[in-house]
């Protein structure tokens, strides 16, 4: 951007993302080291949302670059500055994309950021979050191993009755499981939780669950072959010498049946509720990118670590400190540890358990007055009094010519069926359907349905 100091000093130029203590180390002229002004700009290279500023020294009427920004090194030859990179951190731990940063910055009279300069640093922070949920997650499975060996006696109390201490330890004598001596080069076989979320976009018709994001102690992949992929090739558990042997998920058979299959071992089943948990907002589908290996390897990290995994990945990125993003941090993981906290108290339980009973006693009110509003299978299993109609007409050799008509929601292939009427001689039969999507204009026009 070229500015003409004399002509266009009352001209909006926006707002810009600066270091004030880079900015402030940089306004020397380097010729003369004279104090440079902002008033004498007489140019603006933008990079991203961090400038080279081109200033004119009043001395010397020579012109300096400014830098505004820190830069970090990517690799040997290459930097990027850390105004580039952070938003997209920023974008990624939030749930948010390219889109709704630049929605932020025009409000803000901020330039927006170009989705080519975006992706190149989400390409960047994808590498540095996927290795850090990589090693928090075999510092979970570590973590796992070693409570299985210490909890062993409490595990016989809640686990099916099948489990015995050679099924979990089977490489390890008595004595060892007895003094819980386990060598690191003895399989462990814990009890893991499996679930599936899959990505949809749309409803309907044009639904899609092509790809979905399977959790187990904090890994991720897709469900049959996800599920074997989590448990028996599993990358992590096989580093730490832990094999699955307690399967913990839904009542779907599928995924139990394929395990069993591929273990050479007996795996046994328990049910739970889902349970898989979400990041990001439901209107962007970002699963079918990149970018969705990234969203699900910082929820990972957030998991394992909580919020203060943004501080180490900038640092792993070799970028700068900073005491905002520190305070942000901190504070989140302190209301949260003390939130988690007060949720184990009595008074917490006594609350949940009392709104549970409110919630309950509101809800039989309603149905009192209203009927059952909500329960499993509601309407399925009802006795439908209405009876259709027997009408016998007699068998002719000849063909039966029967008139039908249908009336549609639009005019694409697509629609819904809104009048089915069929007539044969004297028998008529005409049905109404409810309509799950919206009538179209220009077909309430023909038939005056809406």
């Amino acid at each position: 951007m070229n500015i003409n100091t004399d002509d266009n000093l009352d001209n909006d130029y926006g707002r810009r993302i600066i270091d004030l203590k880079t900015l402030g180390k940089n306004m020397f002229c380097s010729h003369c080291e004279f104090l440079l002004s902002l008033t004498d700009l007489v140019s603006e290279n933008r990079i991203g949302v961090a400038s080279i500023l081109y200033i004119k020294c009043r001395m010397y009427k020579k012109i300096t670059g400014v830098s505004t920004d820190k830069q970090h090194s990517v690799s040997n030859s290459n930097s990027n500055y850390d105004s580039n990179t952070q938003p997209v951190i920023g974008s990624m731990n939030s749930g948010v994309g390219n889109t709704h940063i630049n929605e932020v910055f025009t409000v803000m009279n901020i330039p927006q950021v170009n989705w080519k300069n975006f992706k190149t640093h989400e390409n960047e922070v994808i590498q540095g979050v996927e290795s850090m949920a990589k090693k928090s997650c075999l510092a979970a499975a570590k973590e796992e191993r070693q409570l299985t060996i210490e909890n062993n006696e409490q595990l016989k109390t809640i686990l099916c009755p099948d489990y015995h201490d050679e099924f979990l330890f089977p490489s390890s004598s008595k004595i060892e499981i007895q003094n819980k001596n386990i060598s690191d080069d003895h399989i462990v076989r814990v009890a893991v939780s499996f679930d599936m979320g899959w990505f949809t976009r749309g409803t309907r018709r044009t639904y899609d669950s092509l790809s979905g994001t399977g959790a187990l102690i904090g890994a991720k992949a897709m469900e049959l072959h996800a599920a074997v992929a989590l448990t028996k090739d599993n990358p992590i558990l096989q580093a730490c010498n832990i094999e699955a042997g307690i399967f913990i998920t839904d009542n779907d058979s599928s995924s139990i049946c394929a395990i069993r299959a591929v273990s050479h071992h007996e795996v046994l089943k328990q049910s739970d509720k889902n349970h898989i948990f979400s990041k990001a907002q439901k209107s962007r589908l970002y699963s079918k990118s990149p970018i969705g290996d990234g969203r699900v390897a910082c929820l990972i990290s957030k998991k394992h670590l909580g919020e203060k995994y943004v501080n180490d990945l900038t640092k792993n990125l070799k970028m700068s400190s900073g005491i905002h993003r520190d305070k942000f941090c901190n504070d989140v993981d302190l209301f949260n540890n003390k939130k988690y906290a007060n949720s184990l108290t009595r008074a917490a339980k006594s609350r949940r358990v009392a709104l549970k009973k409110s919630k309950t006693a509101l809800k039989n009110r309603y149905e009192a007055k209203e009927g059952t509003t909500y329960e499993r299978n509601i309407g399925l299993r009802d006795f439908i009094h209405e009876s259709i109609p027997i009408v016998t007409i007699e068998v002719y050799k000849a063909p039966i010519i029967v008139f039908f008509d249908l009336e549609t929601g639009s005019f694409s292939k697509t629609s819904d069926i809104l009048q089915i009427a069929a007539k044969h001689k004297q028998y008529e039969f005409s049905v109404y359907v409810k309509p799950t999507q919206t009538i179209s204009e220009e077909a309430s026009k023909v038939y005056g349905l809406r």
